[in-house]
């Protein structure tokens, strides 16, 4: 909640009181916070001249301006646009790691979890249905490995020769050809690196790239709330 017709900084000051801040400390808590989230040079200005960014970084030291232990964030980034949405986690991760303070985010957007959490739980009508690290419950219920691989020339019979090789050692093995990235897609459920260097080294393809994808969290979510994990919890 923020009053639109008083300034960035009669809000906090406003809060501040409420809180039964000293007046001296306060002035100097709501100058260091207005610094933090990047807003100071607009503190005097009326919040209903605010852009929504700023608003919700006003929001954010609105949160701080009594030093909590912990900071409640409902989708903070939810409406911006993706300049000011890299802006404000940018803010989020430098109060968690200057404050010091533990901040509980909710959030749809996974490229933000993976970036700002360092754990996760997965909530579906008031229950848990998973919870660990990003990279855990990114792995979490996965049965296939995604092999990505560059070539620095092509062949004609290149993709044939690279799904041979896989099927030799995974029958389920599936390859396939991204044209617009001019890379080679490996998806089974063996490690299949050494197989197809291999192959490439006896049919003399020369490797640009060779690498694994990383699971996805958004990828894995899917999964569970179809119902592939079954309601398992991590632990």
């Amino acid at each position: 909640m923020l009053y639109w017709r008083l300034t960035g900084k009669e809000n906090l000051w406003y809060f501040g009181q409420l809180y039964g801040i000293d007046n001296k400390l306060l002035n100097k808590r709501i100058d260091y916070l207005m610094k933090l989230v990047g807003i100071e040079e607009k503190q005097d200005i009326p919040v209903e001249n605010y852009s929504k960014g700023m608003k919700q970084r006003l929001q954010i030291a609105r949160g701080l301006i009594n030093d909590p232990d912990y900071i409640f964030m409902d989708e903070p980034t939810l409406g911006l646009d993706s300049v000011i949405s890299r802006e404000l986690r940018t803010h989020v991760k430098n109060i968690a790691e200057t404050e010091c303070k533990g901040i509980l985010l909710t959030s749809h957007y996974m490229a933000e979890i993976e970036e700002l959490c360092d754990y996760v739980y997965i909530l579906n009508n008031g229950f848990v249905l998973a919870e660990g690290t990003t990279s855990e419950l990114a792995r979490y219920g996965m049965s296939t490995k995604t092999l990505m691989l560059k070539l620095d020339t092509e062949k004609d019979d290149a993709l044939q020769l690279i799904s041979k090789a896989c099927r030799t050692l995974d029958p389920g093995a599936e390859v396939k050809m991204n044209q617009v990235q001019g890379s080679y897609i490996i998806t089974s459920s063996q490690d299949m690196a050494g197989c197809v260097s291999a192959a490439c080294i006896q049919h003399k393809l020369v490797i640009k790239q060779l690498y694994e994808e990383a699971p996805k969290l958004e990828d894995a979510i899917i999964k569970l709330s179809k119902g592939a994990w079954n309601n398992e919890k991590i632990s």
